[in-house]
């Protein structure tokens, strides 16, 4: 009585091996170029997945212990993350003021976006002066603002209008008077955190950066 010869590696084909290995390579790759940290995790268990299937079937232990240290490790992150965007409950008055200013966000990333800012009122003073550099940029949610050159009404600033977004974008001192008439409230964002935002979450960036586009052709229409 024959008995089977048992399957080893020499009886696969060394191309399938080369191909997992190559997957497992270009996860690794690809991680590199996403903008996002949990797309960037994504991937890094898709690239530990395939190395431990190739460390399997290459019967190399080290590799397949590693990459499931590590793969868990980014897989329970994964997990978590989605937890937490998940628990974040916006108010009725969040809801309303995301619908209206980004409505293209999530609960999550307005409610990232929202904390990093702050609630200011100001009532009859001067936010704004020329020659000065503002640290802020803050968008107005009720009264207005009066801006003026040269003792000259240029222009009025209501509720949805922004507030030191030339000096974000241009990074130059301010060339007219910023006042409150009567009393304003502004929701207030420290500019170098919005700087850094792009790279902590690109969807809330990207949403501010739409506020301040429409915000700038909006003046340049009037």
């Amino acid at each position: 009585m024959t008995h089977a010869r048992p399957f080893t590696r020499r009886d696969r084909p060394l191309f399938v091996d080369d191909l997992v290995l190559n997957a497992a390579y270009m996860a690794l790759l690809a991680s590199t170029f996403t903008r996002t940290v949990q797309r960037l995790r994504l991937l890094l268990v898709a690239g530990a997945v395939c190395f431990i299937a190739y460390g399997l079937a290459a019967d190399v232990r080290s590799i397949v212990a590693w990459n499931i240290v590590i793969g868990s490790m980014h897989l329970f992150r994964v997990v978590r993350d989605l937890r937490v965007r998940r628990s974040v409950q916006l108010t009725a008055n969040e809801s309303v003021l995301r619908d209206r200013f980004f409505p293209e966000l999530s609960d999550f990333d307005f409610n990232l976006l929202w904390t990093m800012g702050e609630r200011v009122v100001a009532a009859d003073e001067t936010l704004i002066g020329p020659g000065n550099v503002p640290e802020s940029v803050s968008l107005v949610l009720s009264g207005s603002l009066t801006v003026s050159r040269d003792g000259g009404l240029v222009a009025t600033v209501g509720p949805g209008g922004l507030l030191g977004e030339m000096s974000f974008v241009s990074g130059q001192p301010a060339e007219v008077l910023v006042t409150a008439d009567g009393g304003v409230v502004l929701h207030r964002w420290n500019q170098r955190e919005l700087s850094s935002l792009d790279q902590v979450r690109p969807a809330s960036a990207r949403a501010f950066h739409d506020l301040l586009s429409r915000d700038l052709v909006g003046k340049a229409r009037r």
